[in-house]
């Protein structure tokens, strides 16, 4: 817990959950947050359905620009997906639970040989094991665009080990319902984050989508 208070304390950002504080109660920690007047996307597709892709475009652009912050703060997030979105009545989103988030440097958040996070949302790379970087954030957040946009995960096979095997080895889905999103949902669920979409590529792209 003071782990986690530490790295989202480092982050000041509208399009992050601010943490204010940790205390102890009956021998148990507990942040101290800010509150956000919302509900995850994840109840807003549960309750809506798809969404349409404008709103998912805005929704973006504000999580990127958390994530964007939290990488120029050298925090890696790890767990980007729909239950860690908020989203307000106004439709403005920010990003919340860094509680498995690394900081880049402090090699004690690392656990050799465990797999954290949701599988539907896990990049390629942190499936064959390899240390996550800011790119695997942004698949996660292409994942979760994905979700939003055509109502159901791209990868999800019912059972995590399965998951896991579709997100490194099959195609990216045909969306039906992404419009001028779907370059910006490719680029982002590029296998190889040598080649995924960079953040400032996906702004510019979800920028663009939005003006035309």
């Amino acid at each position: 817990t003071m782990r986690e208070a530490r790295t989202a304390a480092r982050l000041d950002h509208p399009s992050v959950t601010s943490v204010y504080d940790v205390v102890e109660e009956d021998g148990r920690p507990w942040l101290v947050m800010e509150l956000v007047e919302s509900c995850s996307l994840q109840q807003v597709i549960d309750g809506q359905g798809p969404l349409p892709w404008p709103a998912v475009a805005r929704i973006g652009l504000d999580v990127l620009a958390g994530l964007t912050a939290a990488h120029e703060a050298g925090v890696v997030h790890r767990d980007v997906k729909p239950a860690n979105v908020l989203v307000a009545p106004d439709g403005r989103a920010c990003l919340t639970d860094f509680g498995i988030a690394t900081a880049t440097g402090d090699p004690t958040l690392t656990t050799t040989g465990a797999i954290i996070g949701s599988p539907s949302y896990m990049a390629p790379e942190r499936a064959h094991g390899e240390r996550p970087g800011p790119a695997a954030d942004l698949w996660s957040l292409g994942a979760t665009l994905w979700t939003a946009v055509e109502g159901r995960p791209a990868f999800a096979r019912g059972e995590p080990m399965a998951t896991l095997m579709a997100v490194v080895a099959e195609d990216v889905p045909q969306p039906v319902n992404a419009g001028p999103l779907e370059p910006v949902l490719r680029g982002l669920l590029a296998k190889d984050p040598a080649t995924r979409m960079t953040a400032e590529q996906a702004r510019q792209a979800l920028q663009a989508a939005l003006g035309a």
